[in-house]
C-alpha cells in the first residue's frame, strides 16, 4: 500500500540510518550460575561502533524456548571476571567458532557443530557466510535433559554517514510522491467496505 511521501521518507532514513546488529568476534569464558544465567566474557562491537571491546553478557537461561535474542543491557562493556571467582559455578565448554551459510538458522545447522569430548555445556559462537553479519550464540546440553538455545545478538537502527549523498535524491522522491498522490487518494477512497444500497419496496 502507497502513503503520502513513503519514497521520501524512506530514501532519507536510508540515507540516515542503518538496522545493525550487535557481533562477537571471539568467546573468551562462559559459566553456569547458581540462578541459572549464562554469562559470557566476548570480545565484540555493537551496532553504533565497529570497534571491538571486552563485553560481558549475561543472560537467564529460558527452560522450554529454543531461541531468544539477547536484550540490549544484556551485553555491557568490560569483562565481569568476579562470577568466575565463584567455585559453585558451572564450567561451560567452549569451542572453535562454527560458519554456516547466509541467512540460515544455528538449530537447522546443528549436526555440523562439533561435540567437545566429556562436555556436558557447550557453547558455540557461529558465524554466517557474507553478506550476513549476525554471531549469534549456540548453548547446548548434553546431559539427561538435552537441549539446543540459539541466542540471537540485540540489533538495533543506528546513525550512519556514510549514505548521506543519497539525499540529493529527496527532490526526486518528493515529485513522485506528489505525482503519486491522487492515485493514493483514489485508492484510499475506494478501499474498504462499502454501505449497500437499499432498493425501495413500493406496495
Amino acid at each position: 500500500m502507497l502513503f503520502t511521501g513513503c519514497c521520501t521518507y524512506l530514501t532519507a532514513d536510508f540515507a540516515t540510518h542503518a538496522y545493525r546488529h550487535d557481533t562477537v568476534r571471539r568467546i573468551e569464558n562462559a559459566v553456569i550460575t547458581r540462578d541459572s544465567r549464562l554469562v559470557v566474557l566476548v570480545e565484540g562491537a555493537t551496532a553504533e561502533s565497529p570497534k571491538i571491546k571486552p563485553f560481558t553478557i549475561i543472560l537467564p537461561l529460558p527452560t522450554t524456548e529454543e531461541g531468544v535474542w539477547l536484550p540490549r543491557d544484556a551485553m555491557t562493556e568490560g569483562w565481569h571476571s568476579e562470577f568466575f571467582n565463584d567455585t559453585n559455578m558451572t564450567t561451560v565448554t567452549v569451542v572453535q567458532p562454527v560458519v554456516i551459510g547466509a541467512y540460515e538458522s544455528a538449530l537447522g545447522q546443528s549436526d555440523r557443530f562439533p561435540i567437545s569430548p566429556g562436555a556436558i555445556k557447550t557453547l558455540y559462537l557461529v558465524k554466517h557466510s557474507p553478506p550476513d553479519a549476525m554471531t549469534p550464540l549456540l548453548y547446548v546440553t548434553h546431559d539427561r535433559h538435552p537441549r539446543k538455545l540459539e541466542i540471537g545478538l540485540d540489533g538495533r537502527d543506528v546513525k550512519t554517514p556514510r549514505r548521506y549523498p543519497l539525499l540529493l535524491l529527496l527532490p526526486f522522491t518528493l515529485a513522485f510522491d506528489f505525482a503519486a498522490l491522487p492515485f493514493e487518494i483514489y485508492f484510499m477512497s475506494t478501499y474498504g467496505d462499502k454501505p449497500r444500497h437499499i432498493e425501495s419496496i413500493r406496495d
